[in-house]
């Protein structure tokens, strides 16, 4: 039997919906030996927990494929043998596979809960929430920037200060400011935007170079040299672009996602909290209390002197 196993085994973490399996769809054998075996039915229930969106990659791709069903096989396997051994008769081990059940059939309710949630026509409530809060829908007014930075590495601050004023000077003289900052600039960014920063909003910017930038008037003003903690910058304004209102249509769709997201994790934090906040519920304090363990903070500080006398020991 020739198989490439890989010895880590699958966290068979939260299963977030069933596995569908086409109707009429044979099970096929992957791997069987000695009367243990795993089939095609077996991969759908563990790939059931992997998201929607991402199974089609995930079955695309003979690396996961095959991991997946070497693990699933080595699990049972090994559970084979665990069950011969009557390890599986330990009553602690049975609760905890009940509990590992209950975690997946909890989490198949919850999600039940959210596609059962009652969702109304939103088409009045996210116009209301579009009127209400105007500002978060405006495209912020933005300026289209050439940059050039003047480092401060092999540099004081004095000497980075007089190199941009030099630089400064230059533009101002008529230089081409792209061919400068090729020549000067120290921004890390440079090998990507070659010294053209495109339109940036105030937020996308440091605040010193911000309140520089947006003091500009007319395309073609150059910035005086503005200090930060990497440096001197130079910015050269392109055009200035107004902001301008987002229209109730083009995000309509997104309002409405974001609006339905909203209700079913109602629906969900709502049930949680009637199970939890159940008045019928009969908590033993002092039982739960009894759970806790003593914690010795002798025996720990004994044990970081021990660790580090080992390490100074080590070091010798």
């Amino acid at each position: 039997m020739k198989l490439v196993f890989y010895c880590a085994l699958l966290s068979f973490s939260i299963l977030l919906e069933p596995p569908v399996l086409a109707a009429g769809a044979p099970v096929k054998p992957l791997i069987t030996h000695d009367g243990v075996s795993v089939a095609s039915d077996d991969f759908e229930a563990y790939i059931g927990k992997i998201p929607i969106e991402q199974r089609t990659e995930f079955r695309a791709s003979w690396d996961r494929v095959s991991k997946t069903v070497d693990a699933l096989f080595i699990n049972r396997e090994l559970a084979a043998e665990a069950r011969k051994l009557g390890l599986d008769k330990d009553p602690l081990l049975k609760l905890r596979v009940m509990q590992f059940e209950e975690s997946i059939l909890s989490q198949l309710m919850l999600s039940r809960i959210e596609e059962t949630a009652k969702i109304p026509d939103l088409g009045v409530r996210v116009r209301e929430l579009y009127l209400a809060d105007a500002q978060r829908f405006v495209e912020p007014e933005t300026v289209e920037l050439q940059h050039i930075l003047i480092g401060l590495n092999g540099r004081t601050r004095e000497m980075a200060l007089a190199r941009a004023r030099d630089v400064h000077a230059r533009a101002l003289a008529g230089e081409n400011f792209l061919a400068l900052a090729k020549e000067f600039s120290d921004d890390p960014g440079f090998k990507i935007n070659k010294g053209n920063l495109g339109a940036v909003a105030r937020k996308d910017l440091e605040p010193e170079i911000a309140n520089a930038a947006f003091a500009l008037k007319n395309a073609g003003d150059i910035s005086e040299p503005i200090a930060t903690g990497s440096g001197y910058h130079l910015v050269k304004l392109g055009k200035r672009n107004a902001g301008k209102k987002i229209k109730f249509e083009d995000v309509k769709e997104a309002l409405i996602e974001d609006e339905t997201a909203r209700l079913r994790k109602k629906a969900v934090d709502g049930k949680l909290q009637s199970i939890k906040g159940n008045s019928e519920n009969k908590v033993y304090l002092e039982n739960i209390r009894a759970l806790m363990g003593e914690f010795d903070t002798k025996l720990l500080e004994k044990a970081q002197h021990e660790a580090l006398k080992k390490l100074e020991k080590a070091e010798e």
